[in-house]
């Protein structure tokens, strides 16, 4: 019987993307790697990876924060505090301290061959790190680690890459900001899980069905 957790499938496939992610990150001129993710568009999968970044929204984490209220308290509470961590300390780092980092939008002039996708709103400012990506990786992790199967582990990583690659390939962001991201979800999800530990009761393992059924 296969003993891995989700979570180890989910480091697994996550630590083979940030190994490449990384070596194209520092081997490769900025713009140019650029470009070079956003080869392949056309009309239906431009449409696909605009649904496919909505994954990575806060809206989308709060709804399945609330969802899981009906299962355990404690499983909302992993994904919702996780959440919450990765929101607020991705804005203040995008506002704060690397505000001077800049959309691929600015810089369309060192990207003559860029492929963009069109009637899609343009960001311009506050690039570093990617939102989206750090939710997505943040809520994905936790989700892994609270999966019995290796590879459902493996789906979520997948989920979570391909919502950062979604970043990138709809020029709203690099790929640093998106590694930067991953990383940071993570920790977020981490430090989410070493709070949810800590504190002791029964009410983790109940939910709002017990509430209502009670009643």
């Amino acid at each position: 019987m296969d003993s891995k957790k989700g979570y180890q499938g989910f480091l697994i496939l996550y630590s083979l993307w940030i190994i490449a992610a990384v070596l194209l990150v520092f081997l490769m001129d900025k713009y140019a790697l650029h470009e070079m993710l956003n080869t392949f568009h056309g009309p239906i999968i431009d449409e696909v990876f605009k649904m496919v970044t909505f994954l990575g929204d806060g809206w989308f984490i709060t709804i399945l924060a609330l969802f899981l209220l009906f299962y355990k308290y404690g499983n909302a509470f992993l994904v919702g505090v996780g959440g919450i961590l990765s929101g607020v300390i991705s804005q203040l780092l995008k506002q704060q301290v690397f505000s001077e980092h800049h959309r691929p939008a600015e810089y369309l002039d060192r990207m003559p061959d860029l492929n963009l996708v069109p009637l899609l709103e343009m960001k311009h400012y506050f690039s570093f790190p990617s939102g989206h990506s750090t939710a997505a990786f943040a809520l994905f992790f936790a989700l892994a680690l609270l999966s019995q199967k290796w590879y459902t582990g493996m789906l979520f990583a997948l989920l979570a890459v391909l919502i950062g690659y979604s970043r990138i390939f709809l020029s709203q962001h690099y790929l640093e900001d998106v590694l930067a991201g991953s990383l940071l979800g993570v920790l977020c999800t981490l430090i989410a899980l070493i709070i949810l530990n800590s504190i002791n009761g029964k009410w983790k393992d109940r939910s709002l069905r017990d509430v209502l059924g009670s009643k």
